[in-house]
């Protein structure tokens, strides 16, 4: 075909082949849902006062149906001379909320793609309404293919819609949902939609999520447990209807102050993970009217407390902030922002609005809050005095004249071709170091066990042990960090790391596999693009040195390749390598060091969510996973030993 061909893409092509387009990447496999959910609350809150919607995730963890009591899809209903099953869900750009901006109507999406992407990238795609007295109903298989469509009798007074689906693995690079997930995303919607009552149903689980308001949800989530360290009570938002820029948006706000904030912001029902302007209108309104508050107090107040800034706001408060708006603005089809100005302005105004309301009304909870920012603040100053001093140990160059780092002997050339051994140990440094071409291999002794990076939450903490610190700085790179919290510290750019190859190098037994883990783990945490792209490697190093018949050596790198080959072999003597110390120069030279004879392994993600996975059950806190995996197992492995 060549290369300038027009090719024009049909409908449901659009949809999966430009799948990224609507729902950001395939990756998102979670999206769909929330637009059927988005669609079923938008037919109860936009006529009845009160409803239900059902979420149930289906034994094969794949195939989801949604219930809602609706008025039920007026499936079979034509208009301009075409069905409606057709529209909704085999047209782009199809829907009644187009013009909601003029009529008022709150609706969560406008667009008019969400149900028509999901049918053409689902093995299965299955509309069942009641309505009037009639039970219509429309199958897709395979992409969008319709292969049913039908009506018949059913009870008067039953209405509502079901829908039902299974995604399509050769679109998405996921299919499959968790209990965890799924039930989130279904609690997330109850937050702020009073009138529906939530149900999420997985096997024999059920729960059932309804809040009065979103007061209500604070006081029950923040005041029982889930965050125990509250330090004043939840303060009770008002709604505000702003008629601004010719358009009439509402406002809601609950807030408290906490030492571990939770946030949360939603636009027109939706949970906005990624925030925007919704959120940058919370914060910065508290943060004007607190500086302000301290503007009109005394000097010396001034002088003591100085200026309160966007992060002292952020580790203070937790907060739900809703905004119900005709004129809905999303940053992107996945509405998990907003970039809307106006969205700010009110917000922010709303903000100030309840604090100024609280000062007057409740004098002392006001002050507390205004203690606790205070509080904050001062520990935000100097935890940030403290970042910088180590920020900057970090991103030292490190070269062989000022900016040692003890322990390291380096190669002579760095870049590409470079290799940085981190060694188990001076012992085996040592072997390393004797056995190393100089000219391009440096090498580098971890003294004792390092960090576990996993179970170390505070970055801080990690990036203060001295271990960590100077493999970050030997290698130069820097590090990634997506914490908003620690945001100064990342510095991570490829291109100035001072080698090609990180070369792991422990003893071949359980306690040289730890370490080596535990420095993936180091790696994972720190700089994942290292892994991803594959610069690390592991270095094989031998358990076993066999001696043959005609004094040839033969090296044997686990125990079960020493019961696989070793009866194999012609040989006269046999000796277990105490550890990369006791290894001869020529030994370490022509196992680990030489690139055309040492066995290494590169060090690969293809997928990261599995790494992710076995990393975090193997090396996180919580010891229940493996437990459960132990438990599983253990039967296997005492069947295996030979007694």
């Amino acid at each position: 075909m060549s290369r300038d061909k027009i090719r024009e893409l049909d409908i449901r092509q659009q949809c999966r082949e430009k799948l990224p387009i609507f729902f950001g990447s395939r990756d998102n496999f979670i999206h769909g849902l929330k637009e059927i959910v988005n669609n079923s609350t938008d037919e109860i809150t936009n006529n009845f006062n009160a409803g239900t919607i059902e979420t149930i995730l289906h034994p094969d963890m794949r195939t989801i149906t949604v219930t809602d009591t609706g008025r039920g899809i007026p499936l079979l209903t034509m208009t301009d001379g075409k069905p409606n099953y057709q529209l909704l869900f085999e047209t782009l750009f199809a829907g009644t909320n187009y013009d909601n901006a003029s009529n008022g109507k709150i609706a969560t999406g406008t667009n008019g793609v969400g149900t028509c992407v999901l049918n053409h990238t689902s093995e299965l795609f299955e509309v069942v309404a009641y309505r009037k007295g009639i039970k219509e109903i429309v199958r897709y298989e395979n992409g969008g293919n319709r292969v049913l469509v039908d009506s018949e009798p059913c009870d008067e007074d039953k209405h509502g819609t079901h829908i039902t689906f299974t995604l399509d693995d050769e679109v998405y690079t996921n299919t499959t949902y968790t209990k965890e997930v799924v039930e989130e995303i279904v609690k997330n919607f109850a937050i702020t939609v009073s009138e529906i009552t939530f149900m999420f149903r997985c096997g024999d689980y059920e729960q059932e999520y309804r809040y009065k308001s979103i007061y209500e949800f604070a006081k029950k989530e923040w005041e029982n447990g889930v965050d125990s360290s509250l330090s004043s009570r939840v303060i009770a938002g008002t709604e505000t209807e702003f008629n601004t820029e010719g358009e009439n948006n509402f406002v809601e706000i609950t807030f408290a102050t906490s030492t571990e904030p939770i946030q949360k912001t939603f636009l027109n029902h939706n949970f906005l993970s990624e925030h925007g302007t919704i959120y940058d209108g919370v914060i910065n309104g508290a943060k004007l009217f607190v500086n302000r508050h301290i503007k009109s107090g005394s000097k010396a107040k001034q002088k003591e407390t100085g200026t309160i800034s966007n992060e002292d706001i952020q580790d203070s408060l937790s907060f739900v902030a809703n905004v119900l708006s005709p004129k809905v603005e999303y940053a992107n089809q996945t509405k998990l922002a907003t970039e809307k100005k106006l969205y700010k302005k009110i917000v922010q105004e709303q903000m100030q609005k309840e604090l100024e309301a609280l000062s007057q009304n409740n004098a002392s909870q006001f002050k507390k809050i205004i203690d606790h920012i205070l509080t904050v603040a001062k520990h935000n100053e100097k935890n940030t005095k403290a970042k910088a001093k180590l920020k900057k140990a970090l991103t030292e160059k490190v070269d062989n004249i000022n900016n040692k780092v003890e322990g390291l002997v380096d190669s002579e050339v760095h870049g590409k071709e470079a290799e940085f051994f981190i060694c188990e140990g001076n012992s085996a440094m040592g072997s390393v170091v004797l056995s190393r071409d100089a000219y391009f291999q440096s090498a580098y002794a971890i003294r004792g066990k390092i960090l576990n990076c996993l179970k170390e939450k505070n970055l801080a903490n990690i990036l203060s042990n001295q271990l960590i610190s100077e493999i970050i700085r030997i290698i130069g790179c820097g590090i990634e960090v997506k914490d908003r919290r620690n945001k100064d510290f990342d510095s991570f750019n490829v291109e100035n790391m001072r080698y090609g190859k990180i070369m792991i190098t422990t003893d071949a037994d359980a306690d040289g596999q730890n370490i080596a883990c535990l420095l993936l783990t180091m790696f994972y945490v720190l700089t994942p693009t290292l892994i991803e792209e594959g610069y690390i490697y592991i270095v094989h190093t031998p358990l076993y040195e066999v001696k043959l018949k005609d004094d040839s050596m033969v090296y044997l790198f686990s125990e079960t390749e020493k019961d696989e080959k070793l009866h194999t072999l012609d040989y006269k003597s046999i000796a277990r390598c105490k550890g990369l110390g006791e290894l001869e120069a020529e030994t370490m030279a022509e196992c680990g060091m030489n690139p055309e004879t040492r066995i290494v392994t590169q060090v690969t993600v293809e997928d990261v969510l599995a790494m992710q996975e076995a990393f975090l059950t193997w090396m996180d806190t919580p010891v229940a996973p493996r437990r459960e995996i132990i438990e599983a197992e253990l039967i296997n492995y005492l069947a295996s030993v030979d007694w």
